[in-house]
């Protein structure tokens, strides 16, 4: 026989599985919605990962200006002007005078200034690194490679506030009025720019002295 109590029994465990089930749904899109997070937000690493493989914690910040249309020289003289204890620099081309005065002003606020060249540089017409010599910056060749082909600069790489520059931009006037070039800056994460640090003290231990 049938009762009301019974009709209220069923009504009831319906609604808490339907409870049960919408809480399951939403323990479940809110790991996934953490998973997307993770991976948008945590870096990766190529050959070289961060120390001991691990990740460090994201701080990151990033950002990027385009030739033609931005002032992608303003932004790395900015950069440069920022730094605190060390600047280095892989540059294939170089020609361009403010980043040139930039790294002579960071070298008189006794900051580390180390620039390394193609071999090319040598006899570059144009070229800022007797200028940089001159002005006490420490100027080495990278002989090895058929073409050290880097635009890179390092500043910091082992303070909190780690910043690496990089992209397409040599550093000249062409690059910055004629070219269509990027530049990527990337701030504040220890990985990257340790990783960036020990290609270029390898690199610097297989250059030759100006």
């Amino acid at each position: 026989m049938f009762h009301a109590n019974d009709n209220f029994l069923i009504v009831y465990s319906m609604r808490v599985r339907y409870c049960i089930n919408g809480i399951i749904i939403i323990l479940i899109a809110t790991m996934a919605l953490y998973v997307v997070y993770k991976l948008t937000t945590s870096p990766t690493y190529g050959p070289a990962q961060a120390a001991d493989g691990e990740q460090p914690e994201v701080r990151r910040q990033v950002c990027f200006t385009l030739t033609p249309g931005d002032d992608c020289e303003a932004m790395i003289v900015r950069t440069i002007n920022a730094a605190a204890h060390r600047v280095h620099v892989q540059a294939y081309l170089f020609t361009d005078e403010a980043i040139a005065r930039a790294l002579e002003d960071a070298s008189q606020r006794n900051i580390e200034v180390i620039v390394l060249l193609d071999k090319r540089e040598r006899g570059q017409r144009g070229s800022v690194a007797p200028q940089l010599v001159e002005a006490g910056v420490k100027v080495l060749f990278d002989d090895r490679p058929a073409i050290a082909h880097n635009k890179t600069i390092i500043i910091d790489p082992d303070s909190p506030n780690p910043i690496v520059e990089t992209g397409s931009f040599n550093y000249t006037y062409s690059a910055e009025k004629r070219n269509a070039e990027n530049v990527l800056i990337v701030r504040n994460d220890d990985g990257l720019a340790a990783a960036y640090e020990r290609n270029f003290q390898a690199r610097l231990a297989a250059s030759k002295p100006w």
